[in-house]
This record gives C-alpha cells, structure tokens and sequence, in this order.
C-alpha cells in the first residue's frame, strides 16, 4: 500500500463488547447467561472525513454503529430486541432511540386486521 494510501485511512474499530481489540470475532457471556459471538467492524474513513466526524460527533464508533442498528431496523434485517442488545439500552431506551430516528414500527393493515381478529376471539361482545 503506497505512504498516500495510508494517509487516507483510518480505521474505527466498532463492535461494543471487542473494547477495541483487533481480533474478529470473540464469544461473550451476557448478563442473561446467554453465551454470543461478536465481529468486530473496521471502516475506513479518509483522514479529513474522519476529523470532520469526529468534531461533529465525538463519538464516531458509536454513531456508526447506530447508523448499523437503525438500517438494520428499517430494512427488517434487525429486531427491536436486537437493536437494544446491540446498543445496550434499555426497552425504553430503545424505544426513543428508534423514534428519534423515525425508524418505526412495521405494522401494516394486516397486520392490524390479525389483531382485531385475535381480539375478536379471545374478548367477548
């Protein structure tokens, strides 16, 4: 790699439990006792990308992670279970954080129409 390509990058290391080790994928105990793997993500930023980041967002591992845990959400990819162990917040943690983010709920008029459904059966008239 030529010393100008070098100058360009910068890798953040996010990944939550990693701590910034370099490995890529460590297991973990949860708090749960439910034993996970994690991976460990690099992306790399031009040096005048990242400082521009970094004075806007201080902490720019953890909005980039975030920006993961939203587009995950939105595409479906992701659970809000997932998102909040993910990010480490609580259920209304998570919550605001989707909110703020307009990243809501998937609920569409069948949805809605099972619902009513479930509830015409279980509740009477």
């Amino acid at each position: 790699m030529s010393e100008e390509a070098r100058r360009w990058r910068k890798q953040l290391q996010c990944g939550g439990y990693t701590g910034g080790k370099s490995s890529n994928l460590k297991t973990y105990i949860s708090e749960s006792k439910e034993e996970y793997s994690t991976m460990n993500v690099a992306v790399e930023l031009p040096d005048d990308i990242a400082h521009q980041l970094e004075t806007a967002w201080h902490d720019v591992p953890r909005r980039v992670l975030e920006a993961v845990a939203v587009e995950g959400y939105r595409s479906g990819a992701l659970t809000r279970g997932q998102v909040q162990r993910l990010l480490h917040l609580s259920w209304w943690e998570t919550e605001a954080f989707l909110k703020e983010r307009q990243a809501y709920l998937h609920y569409e008029e069948a949805d809605l129409e099972q619902d009513r459904a479930a509830l015409d059966r279980v509740l009477p008239e």
